[in-house]
């Protein structure tokens, strides 16, 4: 793995998997979430930092350790969901065993929705940020830089003495446009180059549904990016990188009609369907003949959205408001315009 510069600062891990048990522990794309993260920090704190995805990079535990120590830096930000965070704490423990006075951040959905608990489970870190982590890990990064350590910074949790500082949630901008785009440049370009088969896209956080069994965790309020700076960054990441790939992040990706079918046009005015296909998650409600046929000819291949039960009782308890010949028509609707389609599930849901 190579960077460009011997030695960062700050150094953003996505930890590795302990061992390979499903298509996400061997991804063909890098984070999303730390990608943003770096590239905020970077425009905005004036530090460049190093981004290691170490599922991307096929690495181990010990050679985590080793890239994270070999770049010598003063703050290590972790992302991290809950199968994953005594894998996090561990690489944390040990690259502080080795480089001493070293800060350890971590964020993500676990320390979101458990971060008292995860203070007190995991003395690795030094602090956790709830929420949306890209303002408040620049605030800290500039804070530390300073010298201070107690920092009055929203979203941001950590221990004095016997007691745990709480912030609340992270800040967050009025829209996603702020946030600019995912630093995939800050990854190695030997991993990107070996490994990089696909990129993730954003071009809205949050979902207005209210499925009881999602924790939503960038809230109810949907954010929404510019479509032409959606088609901006598919279009570079086609030319620069040679995806053929793209995958949709959002969490609801049709939920607004107005804004999908302003973003089809753009990608279609790049020509993004001769050069790439992408995927997407949709709610079936959002589903007609229409959509269906506009996101067939601006590139789609698969859209995948959640059906959970077969038991009519059960979906009406989840309010998810569908019924199962709605996600029967969607999915009809769907793959007559020729679009694969895949069901999501839960199993055994009270």
């Amino acid at each position: 793995m190579i960077f460009d510069q011997p030695q960062y600062d700050v150094v953003l891990v996505y930890p590795p998997a302990r061992a390979i048990l499903e298509v996400y522990d061997l991804p063909d794309f890098p984070n999303i979430g730390i990608a943003y993260i770096g590239n905020y920090l970077k425009n905005h704190s004036g530090a460049t930092p190093a981004l290691i995805d170490a599922k991307f990079s096929r690495l181990s535990i010990e050679e985590t350790v080793d890239q994270i120590v070999n770049l010598g830096p003063k703050i290590v930000g972790f992302g991290a969901m809950t199968p994953m965070v005594t894998t996090a704490a561990e690489v944390a423990a040990k690259v502080k065993e080795r480089l001493g006075d070293v800060v350890m951040v971590l964020g993500g959905f676990h320390a979101t929705f458990m971060p008292e608990r995860t203070l007190q489970e995991f003395s690795a870190f030094d602090y956790v940020i709830v929420g949306e982590g890209e303002m408040a890990f620049s605030s800290l990064v500039k804070f530390l830089s300073e010298g201070r350590r107690e920092p009055d910074i929203q979203g941001l949790w950590y221990r004095r003495g016997g007691e745990i500082v709480s912030r609340g949630r992270g800040e967050i901008p009025a829209t996603l446009d702020e946030l600019g785009s995912p630093g995939w440049d800050l990854f190695a370009p030997t991993e990107m180059d070996a490994f990089c088969e696909a990129l993730p896209v954003m071009g809205q956080r949050g979902c207005p549904f209210s499925c009881i069994f999602c924790s939503r965790p960038y809230g109810q309020l949907v954010r929404k990016r510019t479509p032409s700076l959606i088609a901006d960054e598919i279009q570079a990441d086609i030319e620069k990188y040679g995806v053929r790939n793209i995958h949709f992040f959002d969490e609801t990706f049709s939920v607004d009609r107005k804004h999908t079918f302003e973003l089809y046009q753009e990608l279609v005015k790049r020509n993004v369907p001769e050069s790439a296909q992408w995927t997407a998650t949709v709610h079936a409600n959002t589903i007609d003949d229409k959509l269906a046929n506009l996101m067939k000819a601006a590139g789609c291949g698969f859209a995948g959205y959640g059906v959970e039960t077969g038991d009519e009782d059960i979906m009406a308890q989840m309010n998810k408001g569908v019924n199962k010949d709605r996600l029967l028509k969607a999915r009809k609707v769907l793959k007559d315009v020729g679009i694969t389609t895949s069901g999501y599930f839960i199993l055994g849901h009270p």
